[in-house]
């Protein structure tokens, strides 16, 4: 009788060919296994990924942290002015790393932040040393102080803490990285590679000059049509002596301010400002860890024509009964013990305004007249001699004359500015009582030239 038990059993040379097979599917499938199923630390590893890419690039673009200034002010992360946020004060070398932690849900068993841990290392800002803070997934963060000056600035992670092996990523003989390291630019960029940052401690300012409009408007000029000084602008305002010449903008500091001024000569401007009787416009700059390059553009200023219709004359050539005069290089000026203010309108009116803050009167006249800087104005006197109406070409610009001998006019060198007109009447001619009658008896009218021809009229009495 043969034993029922006897048909279910197995050979210990089958039960050697089963775990066999068992063993060749588990080498098979666990490295597949272990690709599919990341382990805790290649899991902390992206997400610390995630997380510093966008905490870094938040903070870049947040215009109230990291405001966006002027093109000679787009510094990204070196800018380390003061900036408030929930009424607390971020400013300095610590202001990343402080702004940095505000981003996260602090540990308990973290302690106070701490941004005091800088270490120099070829140019690098590093972070290694004194912890920053513990983040509430157990993660410890180890930040840079720095004002991203020498470049990119390092961010130490160690996703498991005290735990060991507490081993760099890269390092040698580190299989099992726990510590990774991250490069933030002051573009607001992030690397895994330290980069190689050329520290560079001094710096230049390079100003480009050039002008157009000497031929058609916008043709280059072969002669210059201005100069540039550059002097320090320190922090409340004080301006230092003017320099000219450009080895005397080299070797400057960083986190430096400067003012540029240009002084575009008799017939040009520079379009730095909006106002165009401006005679030295100027330029606030500041160097921020790079050369500073600057274009200035002088623009040679187009004509116009001031017309003077004389009525009543006797004789078809006007500048028989009375001559006009233009002087430029007018402006205001303070006369002493008066207790009055006058300005020039954008019309060319002279209006009295009533009493001047320092309580002085100033006077519109010509000749003597300082700038902002204390240089003289320069003057010059044009005679309205041209008979007739002029007639402007709108193709080309140009200027004729009509056959009419009612008007003296000047066109070919008058330019964007003041000026003031004087009409003095010949032998046998007077200027009648008007509001711009001349104490000596000549007509009298103070003048804005902008962007048009102007017209006055004048009327004689015999």
């Amino acid at each position: 009788m043969l034993n029922s038990r006897s048909k279910f059993a197995m050979t210990l040379a089958e039960l050697l060919m089963c775990i066999g097979v068992i063993g060749v599917i588990a080498a098979i499938t666990l490295p597949i296994l272990r690709q599919v199923i990341p382990s805790k630390e290649d899991s902390f590893r992206k997400k610390t990924n995630y997380i510093v890419e966008q905490v870094v690039t938040q903070l870049h673009e947040d215009e109230i942290l990291y405001p966006k200034k002027s093109d000679f002010y787009s510094q990204g992360f070196q800018n380390t002015e003061k900036v408030t946020v929930n009424g607390i004060e971020y400013e300095g070398d610590k202001k990343f790393c402080e702004l940095f932690a505000s981003k996260f849900m602090i540990s308990s068993e973290s302690g106070p932040l701490v941004c005091e841990n800088e270490i120099e290392e070829s140019g690098t800002t590093l972070a290694r040393g004194k912890r920053s803070f513990i983040a509430k997934d157990g993660v410890w963060w180890y930040l840079p102080v720095t004002s991203f000056q020498k470049g990119s600035a390092e961010i130490m992670v160690d996703i498991n803490g005290e735990e060991l092996p507490n081993c760099i990523e890269g390092s040698d003989g580190c299989n099992d990285p726990d510590r990774f390291l991250y490069y933030v630019k002051p573009d607001g960029g992030v690397t895994y590679e330290k980069p190689e940052n050329a520290v560079k401690n001094k710096f230049k300012i390079i100003v480009n000059t050039s002008t157009i409009g000497c031929g058609k408007e916008d043709d280059p000029c072969t002669t210059s049509g201005g100069t540039y000084q550059i002097a320090t602008l320190s922090n409340d305002g004080t301006i230092g002596a003017w320099k000219s010449g450009a080895s005397s903008f080299t070797n400057l500091d960083s986190n430096t301010r400067y003012i540029i001024k240009a002084n575009p000569k008799n017939g040009y401007y520079v379009d730095w400002t909006t106002d165009p009787t401006v005679k030295a416009p100027t330029r606030r700059v500041k160097i921020y860890n790079a050369d500073l390059v600057v274009n200035l553009v002088f623009h040679k200023k187009p004509f116009y024509c001031v017309v003077v219709d004389i009525a009543n004359c006797a004789d078809t050539d006007v500048t028989k009964c009375a001559t006009a005069k233009l002087t430029s290089g007018c402006g205001y000026k303070k006369v002493a013990n008066k207790s009055g203010e006058y300005k020039l309108n954008d019309d060319g009116a002279f209006e009295y305004v009533g009493i001047g803050v320092d309580g002085g009167e100033y006077t519109y006249q010509c000749g003597g007249i300082l700038d902002a800087y204390g240089n003289e104005i320069p003057s010059n006197t044009y005679t309205l001699t041209e008979k007739g109406h002029p007639v402007r070409n709108e193709d080309d610009n140009t200027i004729t004359s009509d056959t009419m001998y009612s008007a003296v006019y000047q066109c070919d060198e008058l330019t964007t500015g003041d000026y003031q007109l004087v009409v003095t009447p010949r032998s046998g001619y007077k200027v009648p009582p008007i509001t711009h009658e001349h104490p000596d008896g000549r007509y009298k009218q103070d003048v804005r030239l902008g962007t048009e021809d102007l017209y006055f009229s004048v009327s004689l009495q015999r």
